[in-house]
């Protein structure tokens, strides 16, 4: 079974997180599973020499030092695979002397050279052909990085090299806004990385990485053949069992189910928005989830004594989205969406971006879920809007309709969506300038009618009207379900995951043809009831 090799190579800060690296490689891997090189120098550029010191544009000197040390792994390691390399490196070129315009054909050049003189030295089958060049990209952040004259240019080559066939990158100032760090907990000093900030960058570093070898920490034993479940291009469930599965769902949305036991050790090829995991028996959250820009893991306890001891690859473009898991009984789901936008007067919004569907598995009831829904005030909404929500059956008849917040000039305020029926969808809606007639109506009856006068569904689209009682709304009402519902047949809410991975935002636009499409009319946070919380 193949030994994986991992390569770290760069400048100061790339010895800052070797110790962190390590540990993420030791937990996925397993101790004395894996061989770590470690080759930097403080302050080594690359689009210029430096006299006196090791720098990465002589070919002699650092780029040597990691062709021996690569060469003399590969040599002590029978088995041995480079499985990918981590560069932390680009504060040395962002002096006035530095050349970012060269920067990123001299990556390019310096991982060409590697893999040319590691075949010469050992001949083929050595993995560095495949394996990917993960770049950890320069921080906005860093209290140095506007007194360097070229910090943004090097950010910019760094980025654009993402785009190469066989470069992946990690972005630290998006991984800071995840774990709600600033600069004072991201630096240590001007331009290192702190204790806290280190391990979170380390850990998104080596799930970038691809699988090699062929034990992982939990899940399947190494000896058990893998099994391939392929899907279709329509809707698939496909179901881990005891064996080591590689899933494929293909297109159209797709659902992986399976215990936690039948998922430890598998992996998922191509998870996106569409798709769902369903982990049977087991809660998770999103602190189980470790996330790079194509590849996530999630840990899960395999054996119910509380500790995680077994992961789920999971691969797809995950570099502007985000997970969310939602409980439902003792059971897990996992979705995949936009990651909340920042919402603000006038910023227009692409809605297909934003798509409200993805959100759903959470705002569906199980019979004890409560959903706490805090109205934020983040700018200027011309009209005094009122908001409302109901439940949708099954079947797709629109039931208990109610009034969260009779004007959403008032907030920032807070309601509670109580009693949700199990297996009903929720839906929010947004009436135009509907304070005065919601307040005129205080203490009436709501509930959407199609235009027989009949119960509402799904499939009234426009046809719907909102009732107080007996008198009909002759107001604009726009829904978040479907833009099927609105009057313009448009989209009127967008829908973003936020960072904490188990809440929603809602933005909705109130005016009739999509108006400035800034979606910060009415913005909606929703939580699910604390008391599912992990």
């Amino acid at each position: 079974m193949p030994v994986p090799i991992i390569l770290l190579a760069g400048q100061s800060n790339a010895g800052r997180v070797s110790d962190e690296i390590d540990a993420a490689l030791a937990a996925r891997y397993g101790g004395g599973e894996y061989v770590l090189v470690d080759v930097h120098a403080s302050g080594a550029p690359l689009t210029r020499p430096r006299d006196g010191k090791d720098d990465w544009f002589t070919p002699s000197e650092l780029p040597d030092d990691l062709t021996e040390a690569a060469v003399t792994a590969l040599r002590d390691t029978p088995d041995g695979k480079i499985a990918g390399m981590i560069w932390v490196q680009g504060e040395g070129d962002t002096h006035g002397a530095g050349v970012p315009d060269d920067y990123a054909a001299r990556v390019r050049a310096l991982w060409s050279g590697l893999s040319e003189a590691v075949g010469t030295a050992i001949g083929p089958g050595t993995g560095i052909d495949e394996a990917p060049f993960i770049v950890s990209r320069l921080s906005a952040a860093a209290p140095q990085a506007d007194s360097r004259v070229n910090w943004a240019a090097i950010m910019a080559a760094q980025q654009d090299l993402g785009t190469a066939p066989g470069f992946l990158t990690v972005d630290p100032d998006a991984i800071a806004a995840r774990d709600g760090m600033g600069t004072a907990q991201m630096f240590s000093d001007p331009l290192h990385y702190s204790d806290d900030f280190s391990d979170s960058l380390a850990q998104e570093l080596v799930a970038a990485l691809p699988y090699v070898g062929g034990t992982d920490v939990g899940g399947h034993d190494a000896e058990t053949a893998v099994r391939d479940l392929t899907g279709g291009p329509g809707r698939d469930v496909l179901q881990a069992t005891d064996a080591a599965e590689v899933m494929t769902g293909g297109g159209g949305p797709d659902r992986y189910v399976g215990t936690a036991a039948n998922l430890a050790g598998d992996a998922i090829t191509d998870f996106s928005s569409l798709d769902r995991i369903e982990v049977r028996d087991a809660l998770l959250s999103s602190t189980d989830l470790s996330i790079g820009p194509e590849q996530a893991r999630l840990a899960m306890d395999t054996d119910g004594d509380g500790a995680a001891d077994g992961l789920l690859k999971i691969r797809g473009d995950f570099r502007d989205d985000r997970f969310l898991t939602v409980h439902e009984g003792g059971d897990t789901t996992i979705v995949l969406g936009a990651a909340t936008p920042a919402l603000a007067e006038g910023r227009a919004v692409d809605p297909a971006q934003f798509d409200p569907r993805t959100v759903q598995p959470m705002l569906t009831g199980d019979g004890e879920t409560d959903f706490r829904v805090e109205l934020i005030n983040v700018g200027f909404a011309g009209f005094d809007n009122a908001v409302g929500v109901y439940e949708v059956t099954p079947q797709g008849r629109i039931v208990d309709v109610r009034i969260l917040f009779d004007s959403a000039k008032s907030g920032p305020a807070s309601a509670t969506v109580t009693g949700v029926e199990d297996g009903n969808g929720v839906g929010f809606f947004v009436l135009q300038d509907g304070a005065g007639w919601v307040q005129d109506n205080d203490g009436a009856e709501f509930r959407f009618t199609n235009r027989s006068g009949g119960p509402a569904t799904l499939a009234d689209g426009d046809g719907m009207r909102l009732m107080a009682d007996q008198e009909v709304a002759e107001i604009e009402v726009f829904h978040s379900l479907a833009a099927a519902q609105n009057s313009d047949g448009l989209q009127h809410v967008i829908a973003g995951i936020n960072d904490d991975g188990v809440s929603i935002t809602l933005g909705f636009e109130d005016l009739f043809g999509g108006g400035d499409s800034d979606f910060e009319d009415v913005v909606l946070w929703i939580t699910p009831d604390e008391d599912i919380l992990l």
